[in-house]
């Protein structure tokens, strides 16, 4: 069930995180309108969004490889506070063709509950 001290679950989770922050690095970098629309074109916008999700992938990767329990619940509480600001935003400026609330479920499945769950437990270990 744990991968030593780190629960499969979280493990897989931030194994998730750290290919979709890779990917998004990647989007962000060379392939911005799969994120940003069609007309969009690599520059200081996309440039940071590529490195701040190049940035939290090698982090992910490097606390995972090292199993670090620290290192990982620095990082969920690093995503956590991101994803707040990114589902405001997403709100606020109407970002994705969806119902507000479908937004706002999408983000607390995929994204909040996972990583305040995960927070939860591994600032609970002594």
């Amino acid at each position: 069930m744990t991968t030593n001290l780190i629960p499969r679950w979280i493990y897989g989770y931030a194994l998730f995180l750290t290919v979709l922050s890779f990917g998004m690095a990647y989007v962000g970098y060379l392939q911005p309108s799969i994120a940003f629309g069609e007309a969009s074109t690599p520059d200081a916008e996309t440039a940071f969004y590529a490195a701040r999700n190049l940035a939290i992938g090698v982090m992910f990767a490097v606390a995972l490889y090292k199993k670090s329990v620290p290192m990982l619940g620095l990082l969920f509480v690093g995503r956590f506070v991101v994803e707040l600001a990114d589902l405001g935003a997403t709100l606020v400026y109407n970002l994705v063709a969806m119902h507000p609330l479908a937004v706002i479920v999408t983000w607390l499945v995929v994204f909040l509950l996972p990583e305040a769950l995960a927070i939860k437990y591994l600032f609970g270990k002594k």
